[in-house]
């Protein structure tokens, strides 16, 4: 395990990409994160030519073309308005595509407002994550990196927030001891599907056993495919596809979810896993990244409790990513 205590704020140096197991070509199922057989071992895939044609034609601008190579892969891709959602989730991916990946800080947090510790719950019965919405004032001692968090956002996708969403998370270790262990040690990493950029800044000192921040370094810089990622969130998001078996009836390229750890295959993730990173320090240790991007995850508490403030910006009418009418599958949940 890496424990990191990252610098003060400013752009830290990512892993070089090529270095990262390998994983430099989106439709080689062998070298792609978007493409994994860990729930299929059996399966083959297919259309991956096609795919490729279709990324090709969608970087270029011409969605015309990339749509008609869509309608080639059948059903159930081309029925029921589901390229119109995918080609319209990629658009959306496509805005800020490894512009940013972390950056980290610190903040005084001794003279914040009480309220913000008033969620810590430690009912032995009770193991889950409670959260609690911020507004007004007590929000303030966290102006500096909501500021930033806000600059940056803007410098980005050329939009100002229309709001800032902040609330508090509280997770503990109700029984005193280690969950079980998983099988699958990638278990929850992921991409976030809305939030953009977010900032995450502790509430107390957090270690090992308290339920770390975590990241795999230099993963937003990871090649991928805009149409794999976009059919992906289309699935989760719009569809309610978040279970392997659910998946079964669409192409095994498309299959998986922002949830991208519970999908990997074996050889991928313990690559990937190299170069997992926690965030462990004190109270006011914060850290900014682009959630659609630098794959991350919360820690459940093994022996310990976390408390942390979470925040990200809510965005207006997105004029680069919505020229088309949002499509009647994609349900808008932050940006409506």
């Amino acid at each position: 395990m890496n424990g990191t205590r990252p610098a003060q704020v400013g752009l830290l140096a990512a892993t070089d990409p090529a270095d990262l197991c390998g994983l430099s070509d989106p439709f080689d199922p062998d070298r792609s994160l978007n493409l994994n057989r860990r729930h299929w071992p059996g399966a083959a895939f297919s259309g991956l030519d096609l795919l490729r044609e279709a990324e090709a034609l969608f970087r270029r601008g011409d969605e015309a073309g990339c749509r008609r190579v869509l309608q080639a892969l059948g059903s159930p891709v081309r029925d029921g308005g589901h390229i119109d959602a995918i080609v319209w989730r990629a658009r959306r991916l496509a805005i800020g595509e490894n512009a940013f990946g972390y950056a980290t800080g610190s903040l005084d947090v001794r003279g914040a407002d009480p309220r913000l510790w008033a969620n810590i719950h430690d009912d032995p019965k009770d193991d889950s994550v409670h959260a609690v919405r911020l507004k007004g004032r007590v929000t303030r001692a966290f102006n500096p990196m909501l500021r930033t968090l806000r600059a940056l956002h803007q410098a980005h996708f050329g939009a100002g927030a229309r709001q800032m969403v902040v609330m508090t998370r509280y997770a503990h270790s109700a029984a005193g001891s280690a969950p079980p262990a998983s099988s699958n040690p990638a278990e929850d990493f992921h991409f976030d599907g809305y939030g953009d950029f977010n900032a995450v800044c502790y509430l107390q000192t957090v270690t090992e056993d308290d339920g770390p921040f975590e990241y795999i370094d230099g993963s937003q810089a990871l090649p991928q495919s805009l149409l794999l990622r976009a059919a992906h969130e289309h699935l989760f998001f719009d569809l309610g596809l978040t279970r392997p078996q659910q998946l079964e009836s669409w192409p095994l390229a498309l299959r998986g979810t922002p949830r991208v750890g519970d999908f990997l295959d074996p050889d991928k993730a313990q690559a990937l896993l190299a170069y997992r990173r926690e965030m462990l320090g004190g109270p006011g240790l914060y850290i900014l990244f682009d959630a659609r991007y630098l794959i991350h995850r919360g820690g459940m508490p093994r022996r310990g409790r976390r408390l942390a403030v979470f925040a990200n910006p809510v965005w207006p009418r997105r004029e680069a990513a919505e020229r088309l009418t949002v499509p009647p599958l994609v349900r808008p949940i932050w940006w409506s």
